[in-house]
């Protein structure tokens, strides 16, 4: 089963979707897939505060930048836990697209397309769910803004993309924004 959790930045996806895997994992294994990278001290900050949020609820924590959908390793093991019976909790894709868009090798930063970077996100993504038991996906919405400049109209273009697939793939869809499931 896939649950996607939207809203805006700050808007308690992240409470939302703890609390939906805590009620759909029951006995399971549960996996916090982390995609944000720390950059400076509101990102460090930012990963104590969801740390914080996960405390004494079972969760196993995986840093994963992006490829998310290599996981598990070729014994069907996330962190020596069968993925098969794992509840995963992603949070989330507005990372992943940023890391997916914005890679940077070798201190050069390629660029990849809104389309391109969309398309990677949404087969990782699905990759994974075809892994795991169950998969709860955190997402932001953004508006688009007058005054944003083409890199980030192409981030925004890719996660709007890439959240409008998962809404298709996702068995039931939380939208903190409008209130619905």
């Amino acid at each position: 089963m896939m649950v996607l959790v939207v809203g805006r930045p700050d808007s308690g996806k992240s409470a939302k979707a703890e609390e939906l895997v805590m009620e759909i994992s029951a006995s399971d294994k549960r996996i916090y897939l982390a995609t944000m990278i720390p950059y400076g001290e509101e990102g460090k900050e930012r990963v104590i505060k969801h740390r914080t949020l996960r405390e004494g609820k079972g969760f196993v924590t995986v840093e994963r930048p992006k490829d998310v959908g290599t996981l598990p390793d070729a014994n069907g093991l996330i962190e020596g836990i069968a993925a098969s019976k794992a509840t995963v909790l992603l949070e989330c894709v507005s990372n992943l697209c940023a890391n997916v868009m914005f890679e940077r090798t070798d201190k050069k930063q390629d660029k990849l397309l809104s389309d391109k970077t969309a398309e990677v996100v949404i087969k990782d993504i699905l990759m994974l769910k075809d892994k795991v038991k169950n998969l709860v996906v955190v997402t932001n919405e953004f508006e688009q803004e007058e005054g944003f400049d083409e890199d980030t109209i192409r981030y925004t273009q890719a996660v709007s993309a890439v959240n409008a697939a998962l809404k298709n793939a996702a068995d039931k869809t939380y939208d903190l924004i409008k209130g619905t499931i």
